[in-house]
């Protein structure tokens, strides 16, 4: 009884999600070169308009005026549509004003002749059409992007055939595609993720989608490697040899292939799964959930004393300077500048600034140890939780070991004081996701050619046993058609 439900329940699984099995594995090859087309946030600071000393005098009172401002987490100076602009944000708001001939107002949405010139500055090439867009497409699949409605898509006559995406709220650029992201888009990360524009502007639905038919996928892969041993096991019993006991070629090839690759399926599938799935608390305890928050959110600068003057980095990068945010790193206060479309960061704290360098007390005080004892190590090479396939991260960094209930592990960057959180949790979601799906072990990011080879090796198997999975379920459904045929 058992192994005829274990046999139907995996054909069953096997014909419904064979062909999406393997479309996950041929896009999976893809993915490891190609993602979906994304606007950076280098790609806008390149684009961006420098300031210069006459922006920096109009805004020299508000600026003293926002930093005197309670519950503010950072102030930032750019320029807006070619008006100095000032964004101050706290915890839970921002507020944003526009300079417009020596007036401080709020802001106003751009027109279109000025949203079309910000867009031309984009690419050397003329725009050759502009669509007005009422509703979300392939390119722009996110639901947050509602608010931005109207869309313009420009089209520019280059030989990349670029389309740009600009908000008509805010008139800032929103995503940027090339004829060769869209092709490997199509081949890539929309049928891996399920990227449809109608799905996807669903968050939720869209995730417990994936979330459920991998969880189905998993079940099904259990069961066809417990089908597997158990036939190479009968095998073994009847004829003395561990020999497959399939004959007909597909069927062969599926037991083969399943046996050796089929726990790799299964990692995979159940990765996949996990990139969009919490590890739940009831397995893996949070005790402390207010330190993922506040490795998250941007300390205060309320009553930080910000000692330098921002108008010297205008002085020694003339016409380079497109944005100035002063933030602080723990109780250290901070300038950041975008310079040349490089994100810079320098040490407010005395009169004359310096690059940011984090001592080891300054590591303390920005991580909040409180009475718990830690351990600061400096990392030269990447290790299982720093480090991104594909990523060239900062090296050396800090790695900051601390005996807590959570196990907490925090990683600074020296030049930025840009840190990343571990607990117990996200470690578990880690190996989950990023270590079964894209085999993010340190030495293998360290040395990604390998990575590359092993993922290859490990995506062909996958590919095969789904190849031969496909063609069981056509076969399958050939004869029950068939047999429905000689019954009516």
């Amino acid at each position: 009884m058992f192994k005829r439900i274990l046999y139907s329940f995996h054909r069953i699984l096997g014909t419904i999600l064979s062909i999406l099995f393997l479309m996950w594995f041929l896009s999976g090859f893809v993915m490891m070169y190609h993602t979906f087309p994304k606007l950076t946030e280098r790609d806008r600071n390149a684009h961006a308009q420098a300031l210069n000393m006459q922006d920096c005098q109009q805004a020299d009172s508000i600026i003293a005026s926002g930093l005197s401002k309670p519950k503010l987490n950072s102030l930032e100076l750019n320029l807006h549509y070619g008006h100095a602009q000032i964004t101050s944000r706290s915890s839970d708001s921002e507020q944003q004003m526009v300079c417009r001939n020596g007036i401080w107002d709020s802001v106003r949405k751009p027109t279109f002749a000025q949203i079309r010139q910000y867009a031309g500055a984009w690419n050397s090439a003329p725009i050759i059409r502009t669509d007005t867009l009422h509703d979300l497409e392939q390119w722009i699949p996110f639901g947050k992007l509602r608010a931005d409605l109207p869309i313009y898509k420009f089209y520019f006559g280059d030989k990349l055939h670029h389309q740009l995406y600009v908000s008509s709220a805010t008139g800032e650029a929103l995503q940027l595609t090339t004829q060769d992201s869209r092709f490997w888009a199509w081949l890539g990360p929309i049928p891996h993720w399920i990227y449809f524009t109608k799905l996807r502007q669903d968050v939720s639905l869209w995730k417990n989608m994936v979330i459920t038919i991998s969880g189905i996928g998993c079940v099904m892969c259990l069961a066809g490697i417990v089908i597997g041993i158990r036939s190479f096991l009968i095998s073994r019993r009847k004829r003395g040899t561990w020999a497959t006991p399939y004959r007909r070629f597909a069927y062969k090839w599926h037991h083969l292939t399943g046996f050796f690759f089929g726990f790799f399926v299964f990692t995979f599938i159940f990765s996949g799964m996990m990139s969009l799935a919490d590890v739940p608390t009831s397995i893996v305890k949070i005790h402390n959930p207010k330190l993922q928050e506040q490795a998250n959110s941007e300390a205060s600068i309320t009553g930080i004393e910000f000692k330098a003057d921002y108008k010297q980095l205008l002085a020694d990068y003339p016409k380079q300077v497109t944005q100035i945010k002063w933030m602080s790193v723990g109780k250290t206060p901070v300038l950041q500048a975008v310079v040349s479309g490089s994100t810079l960061m320098f040490d407010a704290s005395r009169n004359i600034l310096k690059p940011l360098h984090m001592s080891p007390a300054m590591i303390k005080e920005l991580v909040q140890t409180g009475t718990n004892s830690c351990q600061i190590d400096t990392l030269c090479n990447y290790d299982n939780y720093y480090g991104s396939p594909g990523k060239q991260l900062p090296l050396p960094v800090y790695k900051v070991s601390v005996k807590d209930g959570d196990q907490s592990v925090y990683y600074v960057e020296p030049a930025t004081g840009k840190l990343i959180y571990y607990n117990s949790n996200a470690k578990v979601a880690h190996w989950s996701y990023q270590i079964l799906h894209r085999f993010a072990l340190g030495v293998l990011v360290q040395h990604n050619t390998l990575r590359l080879c092993l993922l290859w090796f490990a995506l062909l198997g996958g590919t095969l046993v789904s190849i031969t999975g496909v063609w069981l379920s056509v076969r399958y459904l050939q004869r029950k058609l068939i047999r429905k045929k000689h019954n009516s």
